[in-house]
């Protein structure tokens, strides 16, 4: 028969190697929980830097806009392409029309003249598009340089 000694040798020498597995255990779940920490917040700095992008293109589409707000201001409205102004991180295009529209208010068929605009910004790889419409107010009342816009931001690719 074993003494007591024997059988505390024999616990400790069968106990030493669960506490070893234990702590392999902890510092791999650990690991597996810090990597998709870290990775999640790569994903979610990347989707911001990608909003503040598009943010930016969406501003420099509305400089585009504001251009040919001035161009129209200062008396001009022959059609006319500015193409890849830089401002900032990024640069803008803008496509001015004057132009002929075909309208059915008023219960017949009309032809309105307005101003079309087309203005593109890009910021690395977001790009933002507005598109306006304005026409020019002739009615009694109103003065020359007032506007009647409509106005669209009908793209978003970020």
């Amino acid at each position: 028969m074993l003494d007591d000694k024997t059988k505390m040798r024999r616990w400790e020498l069968g106990t030493a190697g669960n506490v070893m597995i234990m702590g392999v255990m902890a510092i791999a779940l650990l690991s597996v929980f810090g990597v998709t920490l870290v990775s999640r917040m790569i994903v979610d700095s990347n989707a911001a830097a990608k909003r503040i992008n598009a943010s930016q293109a969406f501003y420099l589409a509305d400089a585009g806009i504001q251009l040919t707000r001035r161009y129209l201001k200062n008396g001009f409205t022959a059609d006319t392409t500015w193409n890849n102004i830089p401002l900032g991180a990024g640069t803008y295009t803008v496509v001015f029309n004057d132009t002929t529209v075909y309208w059915m208010g008023n219960g017949g068929g009309d032809t309105l003249r307005v101003y079309q605009t087309i203005s593109t910004g890009t910021v690395g790889c977001a790009t933002r598009r507005i598109i306006e419409l304005r026409k020019r107010v002739t009615e009694v009342g109103f003065n020359d340089k007032q506007f009647i816009t409509w106005r669209e931001d009908v793209q978003n690719e970020f």
